[in-house]
């Protein structure tokens, strides 16, 4: 099985990507439904769909209660746009049709593991019967997923001959790449055409063009004597142009001029999309008034046109329409202003109730590493007398890191919820090992707070944690059941205190074993 790489081979991609393609009809697949124009797909028709099929576009999902609502908003958001793009494209010679699979489903699990699905929804199209695949990061709203598998079954660039081409194909709102070459051969005409067909497959809501008249385009100087490259964005200096056309310089060419100095609300959704798979250092500052709004935007303007280079990305989010999001990150509307810095590695900084004169100094300190890091915690638990302690992310270094007992911690990680088949035994660990004082079962509720991912790797879903009194933390990845839990803690635990194990779990003795 092989993953073709994305545009930027370090790009991660978050929690959220979409859709998948299909481009010939799929009355061929044995017991395949459809509702309305979206096929859904299971475990036991989805190899036959693959293999029928040189494209196939699948969005794997997962049930609003198996998510936090947030990302639920995501799924529910995506579902009517998803459903109308597939009625939209019914039509399109030769077909392209839109599938769905629930892959939080234990049965589909094999499927979504194969196509390393960690979060929904994931949408990926499929190629040569699934052997090899790619993540669709394009528009999510139901005109942008039409224009953009429209845009897959095309050339990867196309001439603009005419004015009346250029103000047809070339779309305001959208970012534009267009070389300008006296003739469509040569070396550089060459590169360009390698970066047009990693445009097409990695980059899908940038749109690919090449002309011999420079006078055609919107911006721009008209007379153009060498080669090329030029980038139509509709914001900050609205064009850019470069004559390097090495492929690693036009990649980063690419990067470096569609960065805006400051997102908000009004850059275009397609902009947004494009910019979250460039980097994941990003500043966010939340306001919530117009007064706020205009006088904390020229100063992160200000502040972002020193950090251009480093790709560092700023927006400029207002409360008043993404509530949602505040509460999310566990913050309170009586902390804004405030801004919040997510970090390359997952770390997140925070500073609330900030000044417009204070935001350049407080990012020096955070690039001189001198910012303690953010982590979203529930409240500390006035009582925690019950077998199956309450860790939150304040509480986490007292209960866990630094506890002189052996603590076996339980991360639940919505996400993960079909690697957790042991989740329901925790609790009836925890009770069997009350009486142990040497001994903690806890249980931190991975929704609603934020998990060092330096010390715990949940995003590969590694949830049950044992710290031994004398030890650093030890992942568990053994059988799913009561007693191979017992039989980790007792093969961790420090041997002084071993007679305090229980005795025994149901039928099966610990001292037998």
């Amino acid at each position: 099985m092989a993953r073709r790489n994305v545009y930027n081979s370090q790009l991660i991609f978050i929690s959220v990507t979409i859709l998948s393609l299909l481009t010939s009809s799929i009355s061929s697949v044995d017991n395949v439904s459809a509702e309305n124009y979206v096929l859904t797909l299971d475990h036991t028709n989805f190899s036959q769909a693959a293999s029928d099929h040189s494209f196939l576009v699948v969005q794997f999902y997962a049930p609003c209660e198996k998510m936090h609502k947030l990302l639920c908003k995501y799924v529910e958001e995506l579902a009517p746009e998803y459903e109308k793009a597939a009625s939209l494209l019914s039509t399109h010679d030769p077909p392209i049709v839109l599938a769905k699979m629930d892959g939080s489903a234990e049965e589909n699990k094999e499927v979504a593991d194969r196509f390393e699905v960690t979060g929904y929804p994931t949408i990926v199209v499929l190629q040569n019967g699934g052997r090899d695949f790619h993540d669709y990061a394009g528009p999510r709203e139901a005109d942008g997923i039409v224009r953009t598998l429209k845009r897959l079954v095309c050339p990867p660039s196309t001439e603009i001959k005419t004015a009346a081409d250029a103000l047809s194909l070339i779309d305001k709102e959208k970012i534009s790449i267009v070389g300008i070459f006296s003739t469509f051969s040569g070396e550089e005409f060459d590169k360009f055409t390698v970066i047009a067909n990693e445009m097409l497959w990695d980059s899908w809501d940038f749109d690919v063009f090449h002309t011999t008249d420079a006078s055609l385009l919107p911006r721009g100087e008209s007379s153009v004597t060498t080669p090329t490259l030029r980038l139509l964005k509709p914001y900050d200096e609205l064009f850019v142009d470069s004559q390097n056309f090495q492929v690693h310089d036009m990649r980063n060419f690419i990067i470096d001029a569609s960065f805006p100095l400051v997102e908000d609300n009004n850059t275009p959704s397609a902009v947004k999309q494009w910019l979250s798979q460039l980097s994941d250092e990003e500043v966010t500052l939340f306001v919530d008034s117009d007064e706020h709004f205009n006088v904390f935007k020229i100063k992160l303007q200000n502040v972002a046109a020193v950090y251009k280079r480093e790709r560092l990305r700023f927006s400029l989010s207002d409360l008043r329409t993404d509530e949602d999001v505040l509460e999310y990150y566990g913050l309170r509307f009586d902390q804004v202003p405030l801004i919040i810095i997510h970090s390359d590695d997952g770390s997140r900084y925070m500073k609330a109730n900030i000044k417009p004169d204070d935001i350049s100094s407080w990012l020096n300190e955070y690039k001189d590493g001198k910012l303690k890091r953010y982590l979203k915690s529930q409240p500390i638990p006035e009582t925690n007398n019950e077998p199956l302690k309450v860790v939150v992310a304040d509480s986490l270094q007292d209960m866990v890191l630094n506890s002189q007992k052996n603590v076996l911690l339980d991360i639940d990680v919505p996400s993960c919820a079909r690697f957790r088949n042991f989740a329901a035994l925790i609790p009836e660990i925890a009770v069997l090992f009350e009486n142990d004082d040497d001994v903690i079962v806890a249980r931190l509720d991975g929704a609603t707070n934020d998990i060092p991912n330096d010390m715990f790797d949940v995003r590969s879903c590694y949830t049950l944690y044992f710290k031994p009194a004398n030890g650093t933390l030890l992942p568990y990845d053994g059988a799913e059941t009561k007693e191979d839990i017992i039989t980790f803690i007792r093969d961790n635990r420090p041997i002084h205190n071993m007679y305090l194990m229980p005795q025994s779990v149901e039928s099966v003795t610990v001292d037998d074993r």
